[in-house]
């Protein structure tokens, strides 16, 4: 256990990023340094995008942090003729 106060943010910071675990799951007063993540840091690291809970949780701490983005694009005006090419398109195979 750490035997400081950590603020909840912090932790659930450290926790995505493998930095800190819980030794009883959700319990944010049982967390602990992860040692494991000094031997190799960078694998760790990695393991975010490829563990979807992990991923899952940095993303609603970033969301709870700095808000959710507006889905709207901001293009400016086209001149007369031109057109936008679209790459993608809103739906469940697009944005």
């Amino acid at each position: 256990m750490i035997d400081v106060e950590l603020p909840e943010e912090l932790i659930q910071f450290g926790l995505p990023l493998g930095r800190l675990r819980l030794e009883t799951p959700g319990d944010l007063g049982s967390v602990t340094f992860d040692a494991s993540f000094c031997a190799d840091p960078a694998a760790t690291l990695a393991g975010l995008a490829h563990d979807a809970e992990r991923r899952q949780a940095a993303l609603s701490l970033a969301a709870k942090l700095f808000g959710e983005a507006a889905r709207t694009l901001d293009l400016p005006e086209l001149p007369e003729g031109q057109t936008w090419i679209p790459l993608a398109q809103e739906g469940p195979a697009g944005l």
